[in-house]
């Protein structure tokens, strides 16, 4: 990408056909902060739109995370602001072509009271994934998880399953604000 703005906080996965696709937080609108995506194939030569693919075009998206789908495309999570006050988990779909499959914008994962931020992800094997995130919807820092099948379609327990309440949680964000260090 070699747009105007700032390119932040890259992510990139496998393709699995020797390319990776790559997701970024995109300041290319400032004040404006959106996700996008690009695939590169095994020679490093640039399959989508120049500048990248908009999976994300909510004007205060962050973070993405991203896995490989199983059919060459990716999942790509992040966090945002539309629904405000707090931020709130999501997820997309794009193909090998550059397409997206699901919602226009993302699929909602979570919108529980409070904060939640930092989403990592990862495939579930199925064509679908499995997102976890920190949550604050009890007023201190929680681990909470929700999987998604290859349709964009919540499997589990609407705003996520708790992995970890435990009072006190401390997170320690270790260079990346994207890869907490999780220390109970």
């Amino acid at each position: 990408c070699i747009a105007s703005g700032n390119q932040e906080y890259i992510e990139i996965c496998s393709d699995d056909e020797g390319g990776a696709i790559i997701a970024w937080h995109d300041i290319r609108n400032p004040p404006y902060c959106y996700i996008y995506a690009q695939r590169i194939n095994s020679n490093g030569d640039i399959l989508w739109t120049t500048n990248g693919v908009p999976i994300c075009v909510v004007e205060a998206s962050y973070w993405p995370d991203l896995c490989p789908d199983g059919a060459h495309g990716a999942i790509i999570t992040w966090f945002d602001w539309r629904g405000g006050p707090d931020y709130n988990i999501y997820v997309q779909r794009v193909s090998s072509s550059g397409f997206i499959l699901w919602k226009t914008n993302g699929v909602l994962i979570c919108d529980a009271t409070g904060l939640q931020q930092s989403p990592q992800i990862c495939s579930d094997q199925y064509g679908g994934a499995i997102i976890v995130w920190e949550d604050y919807r009890n007023g201190n820092a929680d681990i909470y998880v929700q999987r998604v099948d290859s349709n964009g379609n919540i499997l589990w327990t609407n705003n996520g399953v708790p992995i970890c309440t435990a009072n006190n949680l401390s997170l320690i964000h270790i260079s990346e604000p994207t890869r907490p260090l999780y220390i109970s």
